[in-house]
């Protein structure tokens, strides 16, 4: 039995070297895992450190619009200002152009009614003259 128990035990030792063996094997591939694990978590650290760089010129670029969006309000804001001006002054000029056109039909009636009146004030002279003249004949045609 005890070379029996020998050969049992030599036996489970084989089969306990053999599962070491491969258990080692299994530790390998498992460190080659891991290795290339690392190595792939450093490609990655390497592509997000290029997003970061990437993000960061996209907040550059968006700082910029942003200033640029400011900057067209600001003009938007003037325009729509001197445009407000301009109406008003418009507005302005358009009453005052009213105004004269009211002032300019007044004078256009004074001035027809200044006519009438020189036109009549003529013709009473010219009748006047006329009457002058026919009595002058009248005394002429008595002296005569």
């Amino acid at each position: 039995m005890s070379d029996k128990l020998l050969q049992q035990i030599l036996g489970e030792l084989k089969d306990f070297r053999s599962e070491q063996q491969s258990m080692k094997e299994d530790l390998r591939g498992f460190r080659e895992d891991l290795q290339g694990m690392k190595v792939d978590l450093q490609g990655m650290k390497v592509d997000l450190q290029g997003v970061k760089e990437d993000l960061q010129g996209v907040k550059e670029e968006q700082q910029s619009m942003k200033e640029q969006l400011n900057e067209t309000n600001q003009i938007v804001r003037a325009l729509r200002d001197g445009q407000e001006e301009l109406k008003a002054e418009v507005e302005g000029i358009s009453l005052d152009v009213h105004k004269l056109h009211g002032e300019l039909a007044v004078i256009r009636r004074e001035h027809q009614r200044d006519r009438d009146i020189s036109d009549m004030r003529a013709g009473r002279t010219e009748r006047e003259i006329l009457e002058i003249n026919s009595r002058l004949e009248q005394l002429e045609r008595r002296e005569n």
